[in-house]
């Protein structure tokens, strides 16, 4: 006699559910029409304060991400360089994470021509420095005397983009781009937002973009206006890179392959709760 289906479900061979993954995965490089993407809050926040930039305002882009988080911020770096680049505002890039200024300036100089923007008067690369809260605040007192070359060893007197920005009054935007979730931001909100004002009226405005993980736990600090703006994984770079008229094809892709991983895993819950239930009620029936 065959067994009833809440019996042969509960006991499915798990290689069926890794091989359902594996379809659903691949469905979207065979066809992958254009994704109905809306865009959060949280995502517009980050948008609507660059794009209000005032004139002659420098960005500082802390760069706090490696290969490791490249999926999520590397297309989240993209778009809110593209952004920059379009607005005309001036950035400063840096990082406590070895690869991430330079992965990030990479990103820059891939884009530059196509806005007409050059190294030296419309961005710089400050490079990595080692993370600690002395440094973090002798850097906001005084960027030229810790960061007083850029990374390819130019002095930044010399550099037409950092010469004026002597201090965390020169930035009117903080975009902290990394995995570690609080310790990426945390320092900034304690440490330097309540101290610095930009040109002395307005403070400092802090925004971070993280991993689908970390992103989540800066909800609080967006509540309460401490963060700006916010971009969580892949779906804020895909939101951001829609606002800003750049949504990639493979970002498109990936962004179909997270949300039809996520209804394979509603259904299968749905389906596992259903089998139990359903078997649940035989038993006291018998």
């Amino acid at each position: 006699m065959r067994a009833p289906w809440h019996e042969r479900w509960q006991r499915l061979d798990r290689r069926w559910l890794f091989l359902s993954l594996v379809v659903v995965s691949v469905i979207p490089f065979i066809h992958s029409p254009a994704l109905p993407l809306g865009v959060f809050w949280d995502t517009r926040g980050l948008y609507d304060v660059i794009e209000a930039s005032p004139d002659d305002s420098t960005v500082l882009v802390i760069a706090n991400w490696g290969p490791g988080s490249k999926g999520e911020s590397e297309p989240q770096t993209e778009a809110i360089i593209e952004h920059l680049f379009q607005v005309g505002a001036p950035f400063l890039i840096t990082g406590f994470d070895v690869n991430g200024p330079l992965l990030t300036n990479d990103i820059a100089l891939a884009r530059a021509q196509r806005y007409g923007r050059r190294y030296g008067e419309d961005w710089a690369n400050l490079g990595f420095w080692p993370y600690e809260q002395a440094a973090l605040l002798s850097f906001a007192d005084d960027l030229h005397s810790v960061r007083p070359t850029d990374y390819q060893g130019t002095p930044v007197a010399q550099l037409p983009v950092v010469a004026p920005v002597r201090s965390m009054r020169g930035i009117y935007l903080v975009v902290i781009i990394g995995a570690g979730g609080a310790s990426d931001y945390d320092p900034w909100l304690g440490l330097i937002q309540p101290r610095f004002r930009f040109r002395g009226t307005d403070l400092v405005q802090v925004a971070y973009a993280g991993t689908g993980v970390t992103g989540p736990l800066a909800y609080p600090f967006l509540d309460t206006g401490q963060l700006a703006g916010l971009l969580v994984g892949l779906r804020g770079a895909a939101e951001y890179q829609g606002l800003i008229g750049s949504l990639s094809a493979d970002v498109e892709r990936r962004m179909w392959i997270q949300s039809l991983g996520h209804l394979l895993l509603i259904g299968l819950v749905l389906a596992g709760n259903l089998a139990y239930f359903s078997g649940r009620r035989r038993r006291v029936r018998a």
